[in-house]
């Protein structure tokens, strides 16, 4: 009893009703004289105006400019009279619609993956916990539909706006595109309406609230509402009015909704267009449809129809249609003309369609017949100087960027985006899974559930966006939310979609028995876990979920028996399997790419998935003068949970600079497959829809990565064709040869110039030891001399000092000058990256790493060898952590040359989950600030994320070669290192070179440094450039998702055994 009074007590500390009734805390009430949802399209006043390329409006007056503006932290502090038309505003401040108020120093943001921002108490306010199951409202710290009242941000807009004379007589509707979360509108001091439901439109018809010349408008906005109980999408939670504003003139009778099925038929060749239409208004009348572009040079007319009841069908066939798809986007203008008994045009609407198919046919997701392979990404509208209202150059920017980078997808994580970015999709040919604004993520099994108090609320954002959205042929699937558990409020989406819209499947990742597709998360590969594939046909229902109890015995990624390939391995999986997110790109990570992508193209039902996510959403802070990308924990106040640097999972940066991993995903995504086999090329084509003939062929062969001949060609073939390409290949010589080819286009597009290059590879012609350029190395007879510290060794020119109580190499000199700046030290840790930091570096062992070489407990120097010719060193030294032997022997010959080996058994190592690297670190002067490499790049790159960087000959300065992630972390590797070069600015400096091949890194800062700080801008500049001279370092990871998931495959893991590895230090 005890307990369970202590438990209500703690319960009860929750927001809840606190006497007075307010709409904003009503799960029942969330649209009040909110007009229907309805689809997106253009408006004119004739058919001829409908034709013409733009896109504005003489029937629109856009709202976006200047509004007077006031903020309250409560709504008990608000001005309750602000919407009266006699309120003085003039003394408030301006703020910029659409934009989210806290970038305006208006509150703070807050970033929240799983918890409720204005839980006071209970688990949804702990910093540590609030991610945990089990995921319901008891003990949250929230009483669902309550929010607390005295922090909810209160936002009150006024401005005025003129109705331009020639609307008179006109009906008047104001539209909202976008408002977070719940807002109240005034029209010249009388209430018009409410709404909820942040990332659809809100309109309202105010004909009768509107006058001749100026109006005034008034809007209060909510931060938080039960309405934000649906919306507790991973992001920065922010407010306002981020969406276009519009008033829009219509006539009396105008077409109020219209629905267009642009499907093909079974033989794919013919087009067939239904539409249905519906009229508001006393009149009644006609409906005429036109179709331009393609074949139809000039508008035609290409059906009839008569409305009954305000309704009006069409049906028609379109013979020999050009189809539309995300390789050849054909569009077609279609305008619908409303007319009345007498002839007269009424309403002019325009929308352009595409025609394609969609279906799920023997277990495959099918686009005009084709088995589409997904190559998509999540992305969330979310610019770093603006947040979420994101303008319509950035949207362009995103999709040129998709479609540049292989992208064929994309995921509206995890909302309706701005109506614009479908028309983009449409145009530039990216399929889309539309998201409905549903996540309830960390109360999802409370939420919405099969509680009939939200039914109607779900439904409505459902609703709302199969309306909006249903007339765009770039969308081929509906996603019900994210994250937001299983019930019967789900099923009442599902259903209600249908209704509305019965062409396309329905995917949701939580309840995979009423999905189309399974679609996971982050679901793993058999071979990642080294298991066995279960046999039998995989429960679907189960597939990628787990309860409570998998939580808690083997944390939140235990997704043993989830395998893709299990998935795909049994026939008896009826359903196609599409990734819903995977890849997780926190940080330095996209490891594994290729791996699980050869696992997809195994398997016919495995369609590929949609990483998460597209770009880093940190926002843009200025502190001391410096602008920075902040994340969790940057702008919130203490006692404000956050969560970190989780928001910056991007294969771009905030900017749309592309990271590395973007090249690895690019390559990984390509669509033609080139093979060499003795020596002569062929190319696969794997478009659905292009032929080569778009291409152009250009190769270069490499001996020791200099280019000995280059040429082009031109390609042919058609869909799934296999074309050999003869070259002109030179006849290997003494040297290491190399072919590279690259496939780009041989015209500009609406996403790309002439000459991108949409595939590359890479051959090796002849394998052989690389060849260094040739440096002038003086002979001398060597010297070996003690001192009361240290060895050194000199052939006159050349010396290196080993230093007696280390047995590490102290200096390399070269005449007077000195080459290194700190001893090259055994390193086998590495600053975490974001993967690592949750959870590699808290394994038993790993830590202790850090300083292994440091806490040596047994070190012995001796001279092995001494002649004129040649001079050994071998430090032999034990480390206790692990039971280490290890062997570092310098040798140096005549030339002044030093070779330098490093023999380890690590053979007690208890697994291979705890060493992140093995090599050696030192310093160089910063004056060697020019680097220059043969081996991988010449982006960055790791042994589990190398397949897009091709080996050559790269030449950076160490600004543009060091990687700085958002958050400090490991960066800047290139493997399969043959040698490189640390140069001044008079080419002269220190070249190492490999025995076999190694990965090497230079940073411009320590590597303790740099895992210590929050921000690349507070990282202290180190008095010298740090060095990595590495055999192995562990794999980046990252592709099944984060925590123990994020983990290398085993393969790019470094396990028991025995390691050695050599390079060889000159002068240059």
């Amino acid at each position: 009893m005890l307990l369970a009074g202590v438990l209500w007590w703690y319960d009860s500390q929750a927001p809840g009703f606190e006497g007075e009734y307010h709409e904003w805390e009503d799960a029942g009430t969330f649209r009040i004289n909110k007009l229907p949802a309805s689809a997106t399209a253009y408006r004119f006043d004739s058919l001829e105006q409908a034709l013409k390329p733009a896109r504005e409006s003489a029937n629109e007056l856009s709202l976006n400019g200047q509004w007077r503006f006031n903020w309250s932290r409560n709504p008990s502090e608000r001005p309750v009279d602000f919407y009266r038309e006699a309120f003085d505003a003039s003394d408030w401040e301006l703020l910029t619609v659409p934009s989210n108020w806290e970038l305006h120093g208006y509150g703070v943001p807050i970033y929240a993956n799983t918890h409720v921002p204005w839980a006071n108490s209970g688990r949804m306010s702990h910093k540590d916990i609030h991610s945990f199951p089990p995921y319901i409202t008891f003990l949250s710290g929230t009483h669902p539909p309550y929010v607390r009242k005295d922090w909810n941000p209160v936002g009150s807009y006024r401005r005025a706006f003129t109705v331009p004379q020639a609307w008179e007589g006109k009906r008047i509707h104001l539209n909202f595109d976008g408002v977070k979360s719940a807002f109240y509108l005034w029209v010249n001091g009388q209430r018009v309406g409410y709404s909820q439901d942040s990332f659809t439109p809100a309109s309202f018809d105010i004909s009768e609230f509107v006058r001749p010349g100026e109006n005034t408008l008034a809007v209060e906005v909510y931060r938080w509402s039960d309405g934000s109980y649906l919306e507790l999408q991973d992001m920065w939670r922010l407010s306002g009015i981020f969406r276009d504003v519009t008033v829009r003139a219509l006539p009396q009778t105008y077409l109020r909704d219209f629905f267009v099925r642009s499907t093909l038929d079974a033989s794919y060749r013919q087009g067939s267009l239904a539409i249905d239409a519906w009229l508001e208004g006393p009149q009644s009348g006609s409906l005429s449809v036109y179709l331009k572009g393609q074949q139809f040079e000039e508008a035609t007319k290409v059906a009839d129809a008569q409305f009954s009841d305000g309704h009006a069908t069409v049906a028609v066939t379109i013979d020999e249609v050009a189809t539309w798809s995300d390789e050849i986007p054909k569009l077609y203008r279609l305008v619908l003309v409303a007319h009345d008994s007498e002839g007269e045009v009424l309403d002019v609407i325009r929308q352009d369609i595409g025609f394609r198919s969609v279906e799920i046919r023997d277990g495959q997701l099918l686009v005009n017949g084709n088995a589409v392979t997904v190559k998509g990404v999540n992305r969330h509208e979310m610019a770093p100087d603006v947040g979420q209202a994101v303008t319509p150059a950035q949207m362009e920017e995103d999709i040129r960027l998709l479609k540049q980078f292989n992208f064929n997808a994309v995921r509206t994580a995890h909302y309706p985006n701005h109506p614009y970015w479908y028309e983009l999709c449409d145009r530039y040919g990216l399929y889309v899974v539309d998201e409905a604004n549903l996540e309830t993520h960390g109360l999802r099994d409370s939420i919405p559930g099969s509680d009939p108090a939200w039914t109607a609320a779900v439904v409505d954002r459902m609703t709302n966006m199969v309306l909006r959205d249903r007339n765009h042929p770039s969308i081929i699937l509906w996603s019900l939310g994210n994250e937001s558990g299983r019930g019967d409020n789900l099923r009442a989406m599902r259903r209600a979609a249908e209704a509305l819209d019965s062409s396309r499947p329905i995917v949701y990742e939580q309840a995979p028995e009423i999905s189309d597709i399974i679609s996971p998360m982050y679901a793993t590969i058999s071979a990642k876990d080294q298991a066995a594939i279960p046999e039998g046909p995989v429960d679907e229902r189960l597939f990628g979920m787990n309860d409570v109890w998998d939580y808690l015995a083997d944390g939140a990624e235990a997704d043993a028996g989830r395998y893709i390939d299990a998935w795909g391995e049994n026939p008896g999986n009826d359903k196609p399997l599409l990734l819903i997110e995977y890849a997780h790109s926190m940080g330095n990570s996209t490891g594994g790419f290729a791996d699980y992508w050869q696992v997809i193209r195994r398997y016919r039902n495995l369609q590929g998935g949609f990483i998460w996510d597209w770009a880093d959403q940190s926002l843009d802070k200025t502190e001391d003068g410096v602008t920075f990308w902040a994340y969790g924990g940057d702008f919130e106040p203490p006692g404000v949970p956050h969560d970190g640097t989780f928001n910056n999972n991007g294969l771009v940066y905030p900017d749309r600079t592309p990271k590395p991993a973007l090249y690895e995903v690019k390559k990984v995504q390509q669509w033609l497959d080139f093979e060499l086999k003795e020596n002569r090329l062929s190319v696969t084509n794997n478009y659905h829809s292009l032929d080569l003939h778009h291409f152009r062929l250009r190769w270069t062969v490499l001996r020791d990565g200099f280019a000995v001949a280059e040429g082009s060609r031109a390609l042919s073939g058609r869909p799934g064709e296999t074309h050999p390409v003869e070259l002109p290949l030179p006849v290997p010589g003494s040297g290491e040869w190399l072919l590279n080819v690259h496939a780009e286009t041989t015209a500009a597009s609406t996403w790309a110039p002439t000459g991108h290059e949409v595939a590359s590879d890479q051959f090796v012609l002849q394998k052989s030891a690389a060849q260094a350029p040739s440096t002038a190395n003086p002979k001398g007879e060597l010297q070996l001399s003690e001192s009361a510290d240290a060895w050194e060794i000199s052939n006159g020119q050349r010396s290196a000092t080993i230093g007696k109580h280390d047995g590490l190499l102290q200096d390399y000199h070269s005449g007077k000058r000195s080459l290194l700046a700190a001893p090259l030290t055994p390193n086998f840790w590495r600053a975490p990256t974001d993967n690592d930091r949750v959870y590699a570096v808290h394994l038993d062992g790993a830590a202790e790493w850090q300083a292994a070489y440091e806490n040596r407990d047994r070190m012995e120097l001796v001279v092995a060898e001494d002649t004129g010719d040649r001079v050994i060193l071998e430090n032999r030294f034990h480390l206790p952590h692990r039971d280490v032997e290890g062997r570092l022997t310098y040798t140096m010959s005549g030339d002044g040359s030093l070779d330098i080996s490093m023999w380890l058994d690590l053979r007690q190592l208890p697994s291979d989950r705890e060493l992140a690297r093995i090599g050696l670190q030192g310093q160089v002067d910063q004056a060697f600030s020019n680097l220059r490499w043969y081996g991988r790049g010449p982006f960055e790159n790791y042994i589990d994320r190398k397949s897009a960087a091709h080996v050559g000959v790269y030449e950076f300065s160490l600004q543009d070669f060091y990687v700085n992630y958002i958050k400090p972390q490991e960066s800047s590797n290139r493997t399969d290192v043959r040698w490189f070069e640390l140069m001044d600015a008079n080419r002269g400096g220190l070249r190492v070179q490999a025995g076999t091949i190694m990965a090497f890194s230079v940073w411009p800062h320590t590597q303790t440094e740099v895992a210590s700080r929050r921000h690349p801008h507070r990282l202290a500049r180190s008095e010298a450039n740090v060095v990595n001279i590495d055999l192995v370092q562990r794999g980046v990871g990252g592709d099944t998702g984060w925590a123990s998931s994020s983990m290398a495959h085993p393969p790019y893991r470094i396990g028991p055994g025995t390691y050695e590895y050599r390079v060889t230090l000159s002068p240059l």
